[in-house]
């Protein structure tokens, strides 16, 4: 076999295949710190809550039947289920209010008496609709004013599990 190199010794068969990269000294501890924290990002944008898909649950949360959707999506539960009972009680008082006041107004006209005065069932049904419906737009409108405060501190939360979860510094990603 012919030495094509110099300073290598004639019965080395060292060839590309078999050839290992020599070892570059390296700091584990780095290393694995930097694979903790992109571990750490990639956790952290998978669960970070998005300005825009908040905020076109915000707009759309009156046409869905008055479900604030958005809450539930920033983690907001119970206040969440405070305004779906707010919805459930408007809507039942008006209903009960409405239907009680036609079954009069039916109940009048089959006897062929003179139309009644509403009652307080209707005015109190009708009431209590109102008060609720004010309550939940008042809160929609508040919704509105704080939604980015609540995006960034729920996000802020999330940052600083996912930073406890691979024990790094919560600005590291």
């Amino acid at each position: 076999m012919t030495n094509l190199h110099p300073n290598q010794p004639a019965d080395s068969n060292r060839s590309p295949a078999n050839h290992e990269a020599p070892a570059v000294p390296t700091d584990q501890g780095q290393s694995d710190l930097a694979n903790r924290s992109r571990q750490a990002a990639w956790r952290f944008s998978a669960r970070m809550k998005n300005n825009t898909a908040a905020w076109i649950m915000w707009a759309a949360a009156p046409f869905v039947v008055g479900v604030p959707i958005h809450d539930f999506y920033l983690g907001a539960i119970g206040r969440g289920l405070i305004k779906i009972a707010l919805v459930v009680i408007g809507w039942g008082s008006f209903m009960a209010a409405y239907f009680g006041f036609i079954f009069t107004m039916v109940a009048a006209g089959e006897q062929s008496q003179d139309l009644p005065a509403p009652g307080p069932l209707l005015w109190v049904g009708f009431g209590l609709a109102l008060v609720c419906m004010l309550v939940l737009f008042a809160w929609w409108v508040y919704d509105a004013f704080k939604m980015s405060t609540r995006i960034d501190s729920r996000n802020d939360a999330i940052r600083k599990d996912v930073a406890q979860e691979f024990n790094v510094d919560p600005w590291s990603f």
